[in-house]
């Protein structure tokens, strides 16, 4: 045998590249109206916002890191980033508008490399009847 082993084969070297993003959640909205409500109105007034979590729609995509919530205050075109939580098993949020309770939501999902998925369902609410 040789003293010196020449190596012919090619080499290599890279970085897998995720690009995928995760699922879309899927969004519900509800407040105080929802519900047949006796005594004094709170005086601050919230939306509870869950979602199903991409890991339970798309288990095959598991990798969710976190959630940016939007929303669209009543009479305005763009939404506004409301709230953004950094752990993959929350799924709940409260806002508080800063009049009322109407407005429209919606969240993505971001995973550990920053992809974003698709928005959720847009769900808009409105203010109480009485």
């Amino acid at each position: 045998m040789p003293d010196t082993l020449i190596n012919l084969s090619q080499e290599n070297c890279g970085i897998p590249l995720d690009t995928v993003p995760p699922c879309p959640p899927v969004l519900e909205v509800s407040n105080i109206c929802d519900t047949l409500f006796e005594g004094p109105f709170p005086t601050v007034l919230e939306n509870t916002l869950s979602w199903l979590s991409p890991l339970s729609i798309c288990p095959n995509l598991s990798d969710v890191a976190g959630y940016q919530i939007y929303y669209q205050a009543p009479g305005e075109t763009q939404s506004v980033l409301a709230g953004e939580l950094f752990m993959a098993g929350d799924t709940t949020a409260i806002h508080r508008p800063e009049k009322g309770l109407a407005g429209c939501y919606f969240v993505v999902a971001l995973d550990s490399l920053g992809n974003v998925s698709l928005p959720s369902n847009s769900v808009c609410v409105d203010n109480c009847p009485d």
